[in-house]
Order: C-alpha cells, then sequence, then structure tokens
C-alpha cells in the first residue's frame, strides 16, 4: 500500500530533478522581488535556474502588463523593476514535455505569483488557468479555470515550517489566525487534455501553481 501511494506521488512531480522543483516568486533580500526555483522559498542550485530561463515574468498591476527583465545572482533570477511600485507579479512558464518510465507523458506547467497587497490579486483577473488568490485576511481561495476548485491539497510554507491545507467545497482555505510573516502556498492540477508541444505528444498537462506573500498579524 505504501509503495503504491509513493509511487503514485512520484507521477505527480515533476521529473529530471534532484527533488521537487516549483517556481516561487519571492521578496529579493536587497528589496525589489526574484524568481527561485526550489523546493521551498529559498534560493537553490543555480545551475537548475536554466530550466525556467524562458518564463515569462510581467507587473500585472501596471496600466497593462509590464514584462520584467532579470539578472541571475546568488541562485535566483533577481528582477529589474525599474523603479515601479509594483505590488503583483506573474511567471508563466511552460517547462516542457516529460514521461518517466511507462507513466503517460505530460506537459508541465508553472505558474507563480507575488503579492504585495493583497487586493490588487482580486481585481487581476488571470482567465484559464490554476490559480491561488487571497480572500480575505487570513483566507485563500484556489480557483480553476475561473471556478473555485474544491478538495484541493495545498501545500504551505511559513516561517513556522511545512503544512498541509485541503480547500473545502468553495476551493477556500485559512491560515491560523496571527500567523505573520512571508508564506509561499503551492497547488497542483491534472487536466487530461492531450496535445503535442515541438513535436513531442504528451496525454495531460500538470499544472503547478504559487502564490508568495507576507500576512499580518
Amino acid at each position: 500500500m505504501l509503495r503504491s501511494a509513493l509511487a503514485s506521488l512520484a507521477l505527480l512531480l515533476p521529473i529530471g530533478l534532484a527533488q521537487a522543483h516549483f517556481v516561487f516568486i519571492v521578496p529579493a533580500p536587497n528589496g525589489g522581488a526574484q524568481v527561485v526555483f526550489s523546493d521551498n522559498l529559498e534560493p537553490d542550485d543555480e545551475s537548475l535556474l536554466d530550466k525556467i530561463a524562458h518564463t515569462k515574468v510581467s507587473a500585472v498591476d501596471q496600466p497593462s502588463p509590464t514584462p520584467l527583465s532579470w539578472k541571475k545572482d546568488n541562485g535566483a533570477f533577481v528582477l529589474d523593476l525599474a523603479g515601479k511600485k509594483t505590488q503583483h507579479i506573474v511567471g508563466e512558464c511552460q517547462y516542457g514535455v516529460l514521461k518517466k518510465g511507462d507513466a503517460k507523458p505530460f506537459l508541465l506547467i508553472y505558474r507563480a505569483e507575488w503579492v504585495g497587497a493583497p487586493k490588487v490579486a482580486q481585481v487581476y483577473k488571470s482567465g484559464k488557468m490554476l490559480r491561488i488568490v487571497p480572500s480575505g485576511k487570513y483566507g485563500y481561495m484556489v480557483e480553476w479555470q475561473g471556478k473555485p476548485l474544491a478538495e484541493a491539497e495545498v501545500s504551505i510554507h511559513s516561517p513556522k515550517g511545512k503544512t498541509k491545507a485541503t480547500t473545502d467545497k468553495d476551493g477556500m482555505f485559512t491560515v491560523p489566525a496571527g500567523s505573520a510573516g512571508l508564506h509561499g502556498f503551492r497547488v497542483g492540477k491534472v487536466d487530461p487534455q492531450a496535445g503535442e508541444l515541438a513535436g513531442k505528444k504528451y496525454d495531460e498537462v500538470r499544472y503547478y501553481s504559487t502564490l508568495v506573500v507576507e500576512t499580518a498579524k
């Protein structure tokens, strides 16, 4: 039973990496923001950044979405905000088609958001994709194709460590009241949508979406 469960979990994780890595947009040490490819909110092996170098990052709280450039530094892509006082940054990465053993080939897509002011995230409309949206002081909603996603498992990184939550029938989950500090959330979804990319066929699409916010007491 345990072996079967572990095998199923392995199929849901990115393949070809030392561990499960995800794209997060986090505050940079000297201000601003940076993109990391890691299993937590800290920069990891700098050589892995090349795998997500084609990520498209934009400030989406400007009059129109503004593409952001970056430079590689200390295991992260440090974003050039060019003096913009942005409070909402979105990154999208079509990682590619992967396959492991006899498992179905799949297209892996990452999406990351950083929100400095939760209200701006509620205004932004993401369209048909997987997304985590702040909703109230301690609440969050997981959306799939613009609708609440029930029974989704969410991984939470907080100053107190790693925990998990499951969304309710309305796609909602909460963090404990008074849980202040930098929080990162991650959720995944498998879409049985077949297709082809760069001459490689896939049987499904695996989406991973992250959100990083600074929560108050």
